[in-house]
């Protein structure tokens, strides 16, 4: 866009509005605006969205490579989450922190998926992180950046539908706890991965409480498409949801049966 020009005419315009000529000055200067909004924050917007895919499929490439923050054994089955404010990758090269205080890091409440116990915590120059060897971790960095990598629940080579989706809407609303804290404001995405998951079946709980499981998928990764969350405040529990019907879609059902009327319904 010839950015020069469009203020020229803008001004133009502008000066005819002072000599009384409303009606097409207005509709000529409401046109400029709309290309001027749509090339300063539509663009803008999509290439955020692309530096944060860039990010999260070379991290997705690092993490099965067994380059983790911990000594992950490479190319074994790894659930992945990525929460990322858009903020943290607006501007390249630049040095943004959200505001989190590290010095009360202990508050934030990170703790490896699935674990409970045993965990330890660790600075680097990046934020912190929780983790377990041979487990996993969840890291904050001060951008405001979530990462979580996860092996344990894998050991049974299945994805169990409700621990999973449980274990991720734990880790989410901690992070919506600890982004409160900051009045972050703005859009944040939300990633999903399976890596290495060939083969392994869905295990769900049926009408009677049985564990069922579904045929074996067939791809070496299921890598469910992001969610954009408009705020750090919505409801996760609903937020989420299309990443979870995603998941079971992958496996043959209509969405995930651990809603009920649109609503989570834990261990079920």
């Amino acid at each position: 866009m010839n950015y020069e020009k469009q203020f020229a005419i803008l001004k133009e315009e502008i000066k005819e509005l002072e000599e009384g000529k409303v009606k097409n000055s207005l509709t000529k200067i409401e046109n400029i605006l709309d290309c001027l909004h749509k090339e300063f924050v539509v663009q803008r917007e999509e290439k955020v969205i692309t530096r944060i895919a860039e990010h999260i499929s070379k991290r997705k490439s690092e993490i099965r490579s067994g380059k983790a923050l911990l000594k992950l054994e490479a190319d074994v089955p790894k659930l992945v989450v990525h929460f990322i404010p858009f903020s943290a990758f607006e501007f390249e090269m630049l040095n943004f922190e959200i505001g989190l205080n590290f010095k009360n890091y202990q508050g934030f409440n990170l703790k490896p998926l699935y674990v409970e116990t045993g965990y330890d915590y660790r600075i680097d120059k990046d934020g912190v992180y929780a983790y377990k060897d041979y487990y996993g971790y969840s890291k904050l960095n001060s951008t405001g950046v979530f990462e979580a990598v996860e092996l344990g629940m894998f050991s049974y080579n299945a994805i169990y539908s409700s621990l999973v989706e449980a274990e991720i809407l734990e880790v989410l609303k901690t992070y919506q706890q600890v982004l409160s804290k900051v009045e972050h404001k703005g859009d944040f995405l939300v990633s999903i991965q399976f890596l290495n998951v060939k083969e392994f079946s869905l295990i769900y709980r049926n009408e009677i409480g049985l564990d069922n499981s579904t045929k074996p998928y067939k791809e070496e990764d299921l890598i469910l498409r992001p969610i954009v969350l408009s705020s750090i405040k919505e409801n996760v529990d609903l937020a989420i949801k299309p990443i979870f019907d995603e998941l079971w879609r992958a496996f043959g059902f209509t969405g995930s049966k651990n809603y009920v009327n649109g609503e989570y319904v834990k261990d079920k």
